[in-house]
């Protein structure tokens, strides 16, 4: 779920060409994905709201989301993702990455939601492991994280490449 478009800015330090510039980022995303591994992953061409129904499709119909994977540059808007996979939603995982300028994490967690509540095994998510990453007053400058100018200057060169391809593995594994 993402509602924005790939920029130039998103081609040089992520994944993508300049020839996708103008393609929706998650549409793009999901289609590597489900082409390399033979998935079926659905992209939603939106911006998630604390209010989001993630347990149905974008266009409305009955589709459960089993897993929610969160790439998000603030605090502010891994807060969303909570909020949106917690109390009457049924995704079965939410897996938070996260860094910094020379490390990061990538978590798997069951959201305590309408499928999760009565589990008392349940895997706790980054939200309930590391509640500082919802508090938006200790993001550190408003700018994001990942923008390209940031990146190249307070990211060494592999952090978010390197975190991605270890969360791709866990989720294979």
């Amino acid at each position: 779920m993402d509602g924005d478009t790939i920029s130039p800015a998103n081609c040089i330090r992520r994944p993508f060409a300049l020839s996708e510039t103008g393609l929706n980022r998650a549409i793009v995303l999901a289609n590597r994905l489900n082409m390399f591994w033979g998935l079926k992953w659905e992209a939603v061409p939106a911006h998630s709201k604390a209010s989001t129904f993630i347990s149905r499709n974008y266009s409305g119909d009955d589709v459960r989301a089993h897993i929610v994977i969160g790439c998000v540059d603030t605090r502010a808007a891994k807060a969303t993702i909570r909020a949106a996979v917690s109390n009457w939603n049924t995704v079965s995982y939410w897996l938070d990455l996260g860094n910094n300028a020379d490390s990061g994490q990538f978590i798997l967690g069951e959201p305590r939601n309408q499928r999760n509540r009565r589990s008392r095994l349940r895997v706790r998510t980054a939200a309930k492991l590391f509640p500082e990453i919802l508090d938006p007053t200790l993001d550190d400058d408003g700018e994001p994280s990942c923008s390209a100018a940031a990146a190249l200057e307070r990211q060494e060169p592999f952090i978010n490449s390197t975190l991605t391809h270890h969360a791709l593995v866990l989720l294979v594994g």
